[in-house]
Protein backbone atom coordinates (compact mmCIF):
# COMPACT_ATOMS: atom_id res chain seq x y z
CA UNK A 1 0.00 0.00 0.00
CA UNK A 2 1.43 3.62 -0.95
CA UNK A 3 1.93 5.79 2.27
CA UNK A 4 -0.28 8.18 0.62
CA UNK A 5 -3.24 5.83 -0.32
CA UNK A 6 -6.37 6.56 2.06
CA UNK A 7 -8.90 3.79 3.29
CA UNK A 8 -12.38 5.18 3.72
CA UNK A 9 -15.51 3.40 5.36
CA UNK A 10 -19.00 4.73 5.48
CA UNK A 11 -21.59 3.38 6.91
CA UNK A 12 -25.82 4.03 7.28
CA UNK A 13 -27.50 3.44 10.59
CA UNK A 14 -31.19 3.01 11.51
CA UNK A 15 -33.52 4.05 13.97
CA UNK A 16 -37.33 3.00 14.41
CA UNK A 17 -40.43 5.39 13.59
CA UNK A 18 -42.78 5.96 16.74
CA UNK A 19 -46.40 4.83 16.69
CA UNK A 20 -48.79 7.62 14.53
CA UNK A 21 -49.63 9.33 18.19
CA UNK A 22 -45.97 10.12 19.09
CA UNK A 23 -44.49 11.34 15.36
CA UNK A 24 -44.65 15.36 16.13
CA UNK A 25 -42.83 14.60 19.71
CA UNK A 26 -40.48 12.77 17.91
CA UNK A 27 -39.83 14.76 14.90
CA UNK A 28 -38.55 17.49 16.83
CA UNK A 29 -36.70 14.93 18.98
CA UNK A 30 -35.03 13.26 16.08
CA UNK A 31 -33.55 17.22 14.92
CA UNK A 32 -31.18 17.28 17.99
CA UNK A 33 -30.04 13.08 18.19
CA UNK A 34 -30.00 11.91 14.43
CA UNK A 35 -27.23 10.40 14.91
CA UNK A 36 -27.70 8.57 18.12
CA UNK A 37 -30.36 6.48 16.14
CA UNK A 38 -33.42 8.95 16.52
CA UNK A 39 -34.97 10.55 13.17
CA UNK A 40 -37.86 10.29 11.47
CA UNK A 41 -38.67 9.82 7.85
CA UNK A 42 -42.38 10.10 6.10
CA UNK A 43 -43.08 6.79 4.62
CA UNK A 44 -43.19 6.29 0.93
CA UNK A 45 -40.62 7.60 -1.80
CA UNK A 46 -39.56 11.14 -2.07
CA UNK A 47 -39.68 12.84 -5.63
CA UNK A 48 -37.50 15.72 -6.91
CA UNK A 49 -37.05 17.50 -10.05
CA UNK A 50 -34.46 16.89 -12.08
CA UNK A 51 -31.16 19.35 -11.06
CA UNK A 52 -29.45 19.58 -14.05
CA UNK A 53 -26.39 21.70 -12.15
CA UNK A 54 -23.90 21.39 -9.99
CA UNK A 55 -25.20 22.65 -6.74
CA UNK A 56 -22.70 22.41 -4.00
CA UNK A 57 -24.11 24.50 -0.56
CA UNK A 58 -20.96 26.21 1.33
CA UNK A 59 -21.77 24.09 3.60
CA UNK A 60 -21.38 21.06 2.27
CA UNK A 61 -18.18 21.81 0.35
CA UNK A 62 -16.80 18.75 2.82
CA UNK A 63 -19.19 16.53 1.50
CA UNK A 64 -17.81 14.69 -1.48
CA UNK A 65 -15.17 12.08 -1.40
CA UNK A 66 -13.64 11.48 -4.61
CA UNK A 67 -14.47 10.48 -7.72
CA UNK A 68 -13.39 7.51 -10.32
CA UNK A 69 -11.56 9.15 -13.20
CA UNK A 70 -13.13 5.97 -15.35
CA UNK A 71 -17.02 5.36 -15.90
CA UNK A 72 -18.80 3.26 -16.12
CA UNK A 73 -17.46 2.07 -13.13
CA UNK A 74 -17.82 -1.74 -13.06
CA UNK A 75 -20.20 -3.45 -10.41
CA UNK A 76 -20.82 -7.13 -9.38
CA UNK A 77 -22.73 -9.69 -6.96
CA UNK A 78 -20.42 -11.78 -5.01
CA UNK A 79 -21.08 -15.00 -6.48
CA UNK A 80 -24.47 -16.99 -5.46
CA UNK A 81 -24.84 -15.04 -2.76
CA UNK A 82 -27.74 -12.54 -4.16
CA UNK A 83 -31.98 -13.67 -4.59
CA UNK A 84 -33.44 -12.98 -7.61
CA UNK A 85 -35.40 -9.97 -5.97
CA UNK A 86 -32.17 -9.28 -4.06
CA UNK A 87 -30.49 -8.62 -7.34
CA UNK A 88 -33.52 -6.74 -9.03
CA UNK A 89 -33.87 -4.68 -5.88
CA UNK A 90 -30.00 -3.64 -6.67
CA UNK A 91 -30.08 -2.99 -10.28
CA UNK A 92 -33.01 -0.65 -9.37
CA UNK A 93 -30.89 1.38 -7.65
CA UNK A 94 -28.23 1.44 -10.35
CA UNK A 95 -30.83 2.22 -13.05
CA UNK A 96 -31.74 5.51 -11.08
CA UNK A 97 -28.40 6.63 -10.41
CA UNK A 98 -27.71 6.12 -13.87
CA UNK A 99 -31.09 7.41 -15.10
CA UNK A 100 -30.48 10.46 -13.42
CA UNK A 101 -26.94 10.94 -15.00
CA UNK A 102 -28.15 10.27 -18.13
CA UNK A 103 -30.55 12.88 -18.09
CA UNK A 104 -28.39 15.51 -16.11
CA UNK A 105 -25.47 15.16 -17.89
CA UNK A 106 -25.77 12.80 -21.16
CA UNK A 107 -23.62 10.34 -19.66
CA UNK A 108 -24.68 6.98 -20.90
CA UNK A 109 -24.17 4.79 -17.64
CA UNK A 110 -21.91 5.61 -14.81
CA UNK A 111 -21.85 1.98 -13.53
CA UNK A 112 -22.04 -1.30 -14.86
CA UNK A 113 -23.83 -4.28 -13.48
CA UNK A 114 -23.82 -6.14 -16.78
CA UNK A 115 -27.51 -6.49 -17.89
CA UNK A 116 -30.67 -7.37 -15.64
CA UNK A 117 -30.71 -11.09 -16.92
CA UNK A 118 -27.31 -11.72 -16.61
CA UNK A 119 -25.85 -9.82 -14.02
CA UNK A 120 -22.21 -9.87 -13.77
CA UNK A 121 -20.96 -12.19 -10.54
CA UNK A 122 -17.39 -12.21 -8.97
CA UNK A 123 -15.97 -15.03 -6.91
CA UNK A 124 -13.33 -13.00 -5.15
CA UNK A 125 -14.07 -13.49 -1.44
CA UNK A 126 -14.04 -10.02 0.84
CA UNK A 127 -11.10 -8.57 0.94
CA UNK A 128 -11.88 -6.28 3.90
CA UNK A 129 -11.69 -9.27 5.91
CA UNK A 130 -7.82 -10.02 5.44
CA UNK A 131 -7.65 -6.14 5.70
CA UNK A 132 -6.07 -5.96 2.34
CA UNK A 133 -8.77 -3.79 0.78
CA UNK A 134 -6.27 -1.26 -0.38
CA UNK A 135 -4.01 -3.50 -1.91
CA UNK A 136 -6.01 -4.98 -4.60
CA UNK A 137 -7.19 -1.99 -6.64
CA UNK A 138 -9.14 -2.60 -9.41
CA UNK A 139 -8.47 0.20 -11.89
CA UNK A 140 -5.50 0.05 -13.96
CA UNK A 141 -4.78 3.28 -16.16
CA UNK A 142 -7.76 4.01 -17.99
CA UNK A 143 -9.66 0.87 -17.63
CA UNK A 144 -10.51 -1.40 -14.95
CA UNK A 145 -9.38 -5.11 -14.37
CA UNK A 146 -11.91 -5.70 -11.73
CA UNK A 147 -14.90 -4.84 -10.14
CA UNK A 148 -16.64 -3.30 -7.17
CA UNK A 149 -17.98 -6.33 -5.08
CA UNK A 150 -21.09 -6.46 -3.38
CA UNK A 151 -21.46 -8.80 -0.07
CA UNK A 152 -24.17 -9.81 2.30
CA UNK A 153 -22.26 -10.86 5.64
CA UNK A 154 -24.00 -13.33 7.58
CA UNK A 155 -21.50 -12.67 10.32
CA UNK A 156 -21.12 -8.89 10.59
CA UNK A 157 -17.66 -8.01 12.28
CA UNK A 158 -17.34 -6.86 15.43
CA UNK A 159 -15.13 -4.05 14.37
CA UNK A 160 -17.99 -2.49 12.53
CA UNK A 161 -21.00 -0.81 14.16
CA UNK A 162 -23.46 -3.23 15.15
CA UNK A 163 -26.32 -0.84 13.95
CA UNK A 164 -25.03 -0.51 10.42
CA UNK A 165 -27.09 -1.53 7.70
CA UNK A 166 -24.61 -1.55 5.08
CA UNK A 167 -21.04 -0.51 5.01
CA UNK A 168 -18.79 1.05 1.74
CA UNK A 169 -15.28 1.14 2.38
CA UNK A 170 -13.07 2.76 -0.51
CA UNK A 171 -9.54 3.71 -1.40
CA UNK A 172 -8.09 6.92 -2.53
CA UNK A 173 -4.97 8.06 -4.18
CA UNK A 174 -4.60 12.73 -4.11
CA UNK A 175 -5.98 14.34 -7.04
CA UNK A 176 -7.30 17.87 -7.54
CA UNK A 177 -10.35 18.64 -7.43
CA UNK A 178 -11.27 15.62 -6.02
CA UNK A 179 -9.55 12.20 -4.71
CA UNK A 180 -9.39 9.71 -7.45
CA UNK A 181 -10.88 6.24 -6.19
CA UNK A 182 -9.21 3.01 -7.09
CA UNK A 183 -10.99 0.47 -5.09
CA UNK A 184 -14.55 0.25 -3.76
CA UNK A 185 -16.47 -2.33 -1.59
CA UNK A 186 -19.79 -2.46 -0.27
CA UNK A 187 -20.87 -4.85 2.55
CA UNK A 188 -24.61 -5.21 3.99
CA UNK A 189 -25.37 -6.44 7.30
CA UNK A 190 -27.86 -9.73 7.43
CA UNK A 191 -26.49 -10.52 10.79
CA UNK A 192 -28.44 -7.57 12.57
CA UNK A 193 -31.08 -6.70 9.34
CA UNK A 194 -32.82 -8.41 6.15
CA UNK A 195 -32.27 -12.20 7.82
CA UNK A 196 -35.25 -14.07 9.16
CA UNK A 197 -36.99 -12.31 12.21
CA UNK A 198 -34.59 -9.72 11.65
CA UNK A 199 -35.60 -5.64 10.86
CA UNK A 200 -36.29 -5.36 7.58
CA UNK A 201 -34.63 -2.49 5.43
CA UNK A 202 -35.85 -1.48 2.10
CA UNK A 203 -33.11 -2.83 -0.04
CA UNK A 204 -33.35 -0.65 -3.06
CA UNK A 205 -33.50 2.19 -1.05
CA UNK A 206 -29.87 1.15 1.25
CA UNK A 207 -28.40 0.43 -2.28
CA UNK A 208 -29.06 3.59 -3.54
CA UNK A 209 -27.34 5.48 -1.04
CA UNK A 210 -24.48 2.95 -0.50
CA UNK A 211 -24.15 3.49 -4.86
CA UNK A 212 -24.00 7.61 -3.56
CA UNK A 213 -20.89 6.37 -1.66
CA UNK A 214 -19.72 4.49 -3.97
CA UNK A 215 -19.41 7.26 -6.50
CA UNK A 216 -18.30 9.69 -4.22
CA UNK A 217 -20.94 11.89 -1.75
CA UNK A 218 -20.41 11.67 1.47
CA UNK A 219 -23.33 12.07 3.89
CA UNK A 220 -25.59 14.94 3.11
CA UNK A 221 -24.55 16.52 7.03
CA UNK A 222 -22.91 14.34 10.29
CA UNK A 223 -23.62 14.57 14.18
CA UNK A 224 -19.97 16.54 13.61
CA UNK A 225 -19.24 20.20 13.28
CA UNK A 226 -16.32 20.85 10.51
CA UNK A 227 -16.34 23.20 8.29
CA UNK A 228 -18.34 22.11 5.38
CA UNK A 229 -20.07 19.39 6.67
CA UNK A 230 -23.48 20.40 8.11
CA UNK A 231 -23.99 18.67 11.51
CA UNK A 232 -27.97 16.89 11.36
CA UNK A 233 -28.84 18.26 14.76
CA UNK A 234 -28.54 22.08 14.12
CA UNK A 235 -32.50 23.50 14.67
CA UNK A 236 -31.64 25.40 11.38
CA UNK A 237 -30.34 22.81 8.92
CA UNK A 238 -31.44 22.79 5.54
CA UNK A 239 -34.56 20.45 5.45
CA UNK A 240 -33.43 18.59 1.86
CA UNK A 241 -30.41 17.50 3.04
CA UNK A 242 -32.71 15.41 6.37
CA UNK A 243 -34.61 13.83 3.38
CA UNK A 244 -32.00 13.08 1.30
CA UNK A 245 -31.09 9.38 -0.07
CA UNK A 246 -27.59 10.31 1.35
CA UNK A 247 -28.61 11.18 4.95
CA UNK A 248 -26.89 8.67 7.64
CA UNK A 249 -30.02 7.12 9.45
CA UNK A 250 -32.59 5.20 7.76
CA UNK A 251 -36.36 4.40 9.50
CA UNK A 252 -38.26 1.83 10.87
CA UNK A 253 -41.84 1.31 11.36
CA UNK A 254 -43.04 -0.79 14.64
CA UNK A 255 -43.23 -4.47 12.21
CA UNK A 256 -39.75 -3.83 11.54
CA UNK A 257 -40.41 -2.96 8.08
CA UNK A 258 -37.67 -0.29 6.55
CA UNK A 259 -39.16 3.46 5.72
CA UNK A 260 -38.41 3.33 1.20
CA UNK A 261 -36.32 6.20 0.25
CA UNK A 262 -35.51 4.99 -3.12
CA UNK A 263 -35.11 8.31 -5.52
CA UNK A 264 -32.57 11.12 -5.52
CA UNK A 265 -33.73 14.85 -4.24
CA UNK A 266 -32.43 17.58 -5.25
CA UNK A 267 -29.62 18.12 -2.61
CA UNK A 268 -28.24 14.40 -3.66
CA UNK A 269 -28.73 15.23 -7.76
CA UNK A 270 -26.89 18.89 -7.19
CA UNK A 271 -23.58 17.51 -5.12
CA UNK A 272 -23.60 14.29 -8.07
CA UNK A 273 -23.37 16.86 -10.53
CA UNK A 274 -20.45 18.54 -9.36
CA UNK A 275 -18.52 14.78 -9.82
CA UNK A 276 -19.47 13.82 -12.78
CA UNK A 277 -20.62 15.71 -15.81
CA UNK A 278 -20.47 16.05 -19.31
CA UNK A 279 -17.46 17.83 -21.67
CA UNK A 280 -19.79 20.39 -21.89
CA UNK A 281 -21.00 21.31 -18.63
CA UNK A 282 -19.33 24.18 -16.48
CA UNK A 283 -17.22 22.39 -13.57
CA UNK A 284 -18.18 24.99 -11.10
CA UNK A 285 -21.10 25.01 -9.01
CA UNK A 286 -23.78 27.93 -9.15
CA UNK A 287 -22.77 31.36 -8.80
CA UNK A 288 -24.53 32.06 -5.55
CA UNK A 289 -22.71 28.66 -3.67
CA UNK A 290 -19.31 27.69 -2.96
CA UNK A 291 -16.98 26.15 -5.30
CA UNK A 292 -16.22 22.52 -4.97
CA UNK A 293 -13.47 21.26 -2.71
CA UNK A 294 -11.71 18.53 -1.99
CA UNK A 295 -12.43 16.48 1.17
CA UNK A 296 -9.65 17.83 3.80
CA UNK A 297 -10.00 14.72 6.12
CA UNK A 298 -10.51 11.37 5.64
CA UNK A 299 -14.83 10.27 6.64
CA UNK A 300 -14.97 8.31 9.60
CA UNK A 301 -17.78 5.32 10.49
Amino acid sequence: MKLNDKLHSTTLRFTLLPSPSAIYHFLLISIVTALQGCAFFTPGPLTASLEKNCVLPADQTNTISGRWTNYPVPIAFFSGSFSGSETGAIIKAADTWNSFFQSSQGLQMVMNYGTSSSPTQSPIADPTTGGSTCSQGITTGTSYKGNVVLYKLSRWPQTYSATAIALTTFCTLPAKPYSKFYMAVIEFNYQTFFASGQRQPDLESIILHEFGHMIGLNHSCENVDRAGVPNCNNSSINPDYLTASMFPVFSFDQTGAGVVRNQLNSNDQGRANCIYQSSSASPTPTSSLAPAQAPKSSLTP
